[in-house]
């Protein structure tokens, strides 16, 4: 969801059907946790005004493309008072999606070739194009890791201290055949 289009207020709603309350007194191990059954519907606002007022978009469209093809932009960093948000995006260029295009068909020909159970070009091209990670860290001024991908792709969560300098470094990009690129930016 783009910023601009989160709402003001939100009611979140919780509905339990079993709490378990500790009994610490109890010697038996099955008997500290004590299960009570019931029904509750809890309904409760959030107002984010307050989070949206405080929270700074900082566009960055900073694009590199890699001698195998692979165009990464770095597009905003979106800071919040609880968490920070780098938004990547990627894509092949038109050579390298022309190559992946001729590797997808005569894949399929292959397998094809040697199984009973056939496969369309749509399926293959589904793996290699959409099978691809981007693994970075943010380092500050020392080369200290600040934050990394810890597997997300795309986004990092944590908050960002302010006034300290700080590079993205893309540590590998992934896709269905390996491939590395080396992007210095400065947040």
């Amino acid at each position: 969801m783009e910023d601009d289009q989160e709402p003001n207020d939100l009611i979140l709603n919780l509905k339990v059907n079993r709490v378990d309350l500790q009994d610490e007194a109890s010697k038996e191990e099955e008997e500290k946790v004590k299960p009570t059954y019931g029904s509750w519907h809890l309904k409760v606002p959030v107002s984010l005004e307050k989070s949206k007022s405080a929270t700074q978009t900082i566009p960055l469209k900073k694009t590199y493309t890699s001698p195998q093809g692979f165009i990464l932009v770095a597009d905003r960093l979106v800071l919040t008072p609880m968490e920070s948000k780098l938004i990547l995006s990627s894509k092949m260029n038109e050579q390298e999606l022309a190559r992946m295009e001729s590797r997808v068909q005569a894949g399929v020909k292959v397998y094809n070739s040697l199984y009973r159970d056939k496969v369309t070009a749509q399926e293959l091209w589904d793996f290699f194009g959409e099978n691809t990670t981007v693994m970075w860290e943010i380092v500050d001024e020392k080369g200290k890791v600040v934050m990394d991908t810890n597997g997300a792709d795309g986004e990092f969560y944590g908050p960002i201290e302010p006034n300290k300098k700080l590079t993205y470094r893309t540590v590998y990009i992934e896709k269905a055949e390996p491939s590395d690129l080396l992007l210095t930016l400065e947040l």
